[in-house]
């Protein structure tokens, strides 16, 4: 405001002086309005980590004037002191961002990220692109309301254009930030000591004040979108840089820990007695199941009729309780937890940051060591851009892809479970035995909008729609997870093969209406795993015990058995902290195996 009626002074006429002004605080407001819109869109929806304090709204306003402020100087400094052309660019380059987040968000659940700019090639999958846009609000309106008044006060701002001297621009890029960032300090100073169950503890506030005034990198790794809407845009993009070029470097001390984890098998290891006909192993991931759909009846018609035999048959161990541990990765997160034994990054993409590491015990590449196995091989429903697939099979050692371009008549459309699965039935393993295979199921996936199985109908006026089509995908996977595993048996591979079905991860609640209303816990079935089922344990656990406990269903000896425990363990514990991820965190960023 001060900044614009000093250079209001040049203009003889008040009301051209007034009028001015009112055009261009006008784009200024609607700038600041388009990130209000994209935080407060994460707000409604439930994605920030925590619960909100009443500073919070306070400080989230302060670091959008911080975010406004340095994007304006960085166009005041790049357009040479050109007004009227930063205050335009800024509300574009607001409302693209604005937009590009409430849009991603509706699919990743997260604000984008610079390691998310980075997986932009499997952003142009169809499944991602559906899912993406079958979200849409009419709460999107507003970012055509807000450009057509841009556009109006651009009409109307027909005045010569006003060049700033660079002490003005020097103002900007100071004055506006540091006094934001000062009312962030004695806001959160004054919450803090005003509460009587804060104001003793110096530690937390100590920390605060780092996250909110001066560096969110370590808070941002915990709790990315919270911390996002705390610190704004523009500083955690600067931590995201300097974590780019700054080259991670695990200390003696994190190395002790993981070496604590790493070599310590007291929950991740039992006497259990391997089968010994086993000789393959095959891995079944659905997109998206939950346990939810075990054993439920609708409209008088069982949905998973054949997963629920499995569920109860006598060489099945089945655990309907299982904790999604995925963090931003979605289905890369869920393939990667399982492979490797290690909970994923919680602010960044981890398959961006792998791509490249050394992970000598991906289950595939022990599975050659340990079992003798030569054929690796997954089928895929996408491409191989999603998720870095291409790159994550050489990290994992699976030597052979199958995905879409190579059924004979594909359009370029991601498959159906009917035809992923047949694929994999038409894959080279019945020759290469013993074999390791892994398939990857998609009907599942979001959006809920379309009868994936025009043959199977459920009413239930008390469910929502999209719930009602995605039990309906449901019933549609489970009849080709039949099909496939009657065909393992007519080519005599079930018997001698562990099989695994487990699930990527949860199905988003909230875009089937079922948000509070059911569990997000996800089914386990292990096959042919001799497992003692009275010993078992069934209980509450994670995504990540799963790679632990094939190790030791198959009873294989490796130093490295992952971070989770066995669930053959009847007297499991939580095996997932805050300093698992910590240590997972290290681990990967750190390149660890690649040093060790």
């Amino acid at each position: 405001m001060i900044l614009f009626v000093s250079e209001m002074k040049c203009f003889n006429n008040k009301y051209i002086c007034i009028k001015k002004l009112s055009n261009y605080l006008s784009v200024i407001f609607l700038s600041i309005l388009n990130l209000w819109v994209m935080h407060h869109y994460f707000v409604f929806h439930g994605f920030l980590e925590g619960k909100l304090f009443k500073y919070s709204y306070i400080v989230n306003a302060c670091t959008i004037v911080i975010d406004i402020s340095i994007i304006m100087a960085l166009l005041l400094t790049l357009s040479f002191g050109r007004l009227r052309l930063s205050t335009y660019l800024t509300y574009i380059l607001t409302l693209i961002w604005s937009f590009v987040n409430v849009f991603y968000g509706r699919f990743f659940f997260h604000y984008l990220s610079l390691s998310a700019v980075g997986q932009a090639g499997g952003l142009t999958d169809n499944v991602v692109i559906k899912s993406i846009f079958a979200g849409f609000q009419w709460t999107d309106l507003y970012y055509v309301f807000s450009l057509l008044l841009f556009i109006c006060v651009c009409c109307r701002n027909k005045l010569k254009n006003i060049k700033l001297s660079w002490k003005k621009i020097i103002f900007v890029w100071i004055v506006y930030p540091f006094v934001s960032l000062i009312m962030i300090f004695l806001i959160y100073s004054s919450y803090h000591f005003l509460n009587s169950g804060t104001r003793n503890n110096l530690l937390l506030y100590k920390i605060k004040i780092v996250e909110l005034v001066i560096n969110p990198t370590k808070a941002r790794n915990a709790y990315p979108n919270n911390v996002v809407y705390h610190a704004g845009i523009v500083r955690c993009l600067i931590s995201e840089l300097n974590e780019i070029f700054s080259p991670y470097i695990v200390t003696n001390e994190q190395r002790i820990q993981i070496e604590q984890e790493f070599f310590n098998h007291e929950n991740r290891l039992t006497e259990h007695v391997v089968n010994p006909e086993i000789k393959n192993v095959v891995f079944i991931l659905l997109e998206s199941i939950l346990s939810v759909t075990s054993d439920l009846v609708v409209d008088g018609k069982r949905i998973t009729p054949y997963l629920d035999s499995l569920k109860h048959a006598n060489d099945v161990y089945y655990n309907g309780h299982v904790h999604p541990n995925i963090t931003i990765g979605e289905s890369g997160d869920g393939q990667f937890i399982y492979m490797t034994g290690i909970l994923p990054l919680r602010s960044k993409y981890t398959v961006g940051e792998v791509k490249n590491n050394n992970l000598p015990y991906a289950l595939p590449r022990l599975f050659m060591e340990k079992m003798n196995i030569d054929y690796t091989e997954v089928i895929l429903p996408t491409s191989l851009n999603v998720w870095q697939q291409e790159s994550m099979n050489r990290v994992y050692d699976l030597r052979h892809c199958y995905e879409k371009s190579m059924v004979d008549g594909n359009q370029g459309e991601d498959l159906t479970d009917e035809s992923v699965f047949l694929l994999a039935m038409n894959t080279a393993k019945v020759f290469h035995q013993p074999f390791f295979s892994i398939v990857l199921s998609i009907s599942t996936h979001q959006p809920y909008r379309e009868i994936v199985d025009p043959f199977f109908h459920i009413n239930d006026n008390n469910l929502p729609h999209e719930y009602l089509r995605y039990l309906n995908a449901c019933h549609f996977m489970d009849m080709q997870v039949k099909k496939y595993i009657e065909y393992l048996k007519r080519e005599n591979i079930f018997d001698n093969s562990l099989i695994i079905i487990a699930s990527d991860h949860h199905a988003h609640l909230d875009a089937m209406g079922m948000d509070g209303k059911i569990s997000t816990d996800l089914p386990l079935y292990i096959i042919n795993g001799n497992i003692d089922k009275t010993k078992a344990y069934d209980g509450p656990c994670n995504q990540l015990d799963l790679y632990t406990t094939i190790l030791d269903v198959l009873h294989i000896e490796n130093e490295w058995r992952g971070l989770g425990y066995s669930l053959l363990k009847s007297n499991y514990q939580n095996s997932v902290t805050e300093h698992t991820y910590d240590i997972s965190e290290w681990i990967i960023m750190g390149d660890y195996f690649s040093t060790k």
